[in-house]
């Protein structure tokens, strides 16, 4: 039977799902900040002056000796009551460093809580060139959905004797940001000052600065270009990206190609990245990519 139709009867109210906040996951290597004092200053104030250019901080992963992590947990808890921190404790099976355990764990993370959605940045805090693989799988995934930007940022700091001068040198500058630690800079506490002025201002490294090497090239294309076939074309908005002003960046397409094939497919094809001389046409290898890999863990042992 028909029910007779109400005209008073209210028309049903839509009601709008509200879209979830994006959040940031910041990733540190603590054992990489070394001294556990100074590890706690700096995460400290990274938090109180978190970036405008990243969304809000929304989890926190530190990554300590598997002995210290109930410590850090204690506190990291009184600390940051306001933010979800998780503390992965890395198991030493030798005397020497378990590093490369950290790194692991710390890029699978990233990479998980990324894919899943827990969060939509990845800000990783390092001096190590440990985490360009992660930044290159990122990168991949997210222009393989037509995604304007790369949703990852690489904090490091001036200190000496670290590696983050080997990612400066050709990594893109606009993914980087550096903390100088000054240790004059102390009130007599033995206190490391944190100065967040280089927060929001994209380093610029020395190959950035101007005229790249070859090498430098060559590895960006490596970097930039997915598995697969290319042409030189492909290869001048990167140039052009990570170096503006330089005179490479600065040719035409017949300049720029030729320029390619004279100075830099050498170096290319030493990686394992192989050219169709009847079609002008370039392949990037599997083998390329794992041969960058080797070539920075070269350059970070140097």
């Amino acid at each position: 039977m028909c029910m007779p139709h109400n005209e008073f009867e209210e028309e049903p109210t839509i009601v709008d799902t509200p879209v979830a906040t994006p959040i940031s996951g910041l990733y540190v290597d603590v054992e990489n900040l070394q001294a556990q004092e100074f590890a706690q200053q700096f995460l400290v104030g990274l938090v109180e002056n978190w970036l405008s250019s990243v969304p809000p901080l929304g989890i926190i992963r530190v990554y300590v000796k598997a002995d210290m992590k109930l410590l850090w947990e204690m506190w990291t808890d009184s600390k940051f009551p306001e933010v979800e921190v998780v503390v992965g404790g890395v198991q030493h099976f030798s005397r020497k460093s378990s590093k490369n355990s950290a790194d692991i764990a710390l890029a699978l993370d990233a990479v998980c809580d990324l894919m899943t959605d827990r969060v939509q940045h990845v800000v990783v805090v390092s001096d190590d060139s440990d985490f360009v693989a992660l930044f290159g799988k990122i990168h991949e995934l997210h222009k393989q959905a037509d995604s304007a930007q790369t949703p990852f940022l690489w904090i490091m700091t001036n200190r000496d004797h670290t590696r983050s001068q080997v990612v400066e040198s050709f990594f893109p500058n606009i993914y980087i940001r550096k903390v100088d630690i000054d240790p004059r800079a102390s009130e007599g506490d033995g206190h490391t000052q944190f100065d967040a002025s280089g927060l929001e201002q994209p380093v610029q490294g020395s190959g950035l600065k101007g005229h790249p090497t070859n090498d430098e090239v060559a590895m960006a294309i490596i970097q930039d270009i997915p598995v697969g076939q290319f042409r030189s074309a492909e290869c001048h908005p990167i140039v052009k990206g990570y170096w503006p002003n330089c005179d490479l960046a600065g040719l035409d397409g017949a300049q720029f190609g030729q320029q390619l094939i004279n100075h830099i497919l050498p170096i290319l094809e030493g990686y394992g990245v192989t050219r169709n001389p009847t079609s002008r046409q370039y392949e990037m290898t599997e083998n390329a990519k794992e041969q960058l890999k080797v070539q920075l863990v070269r350059l970070q042992l140097d």
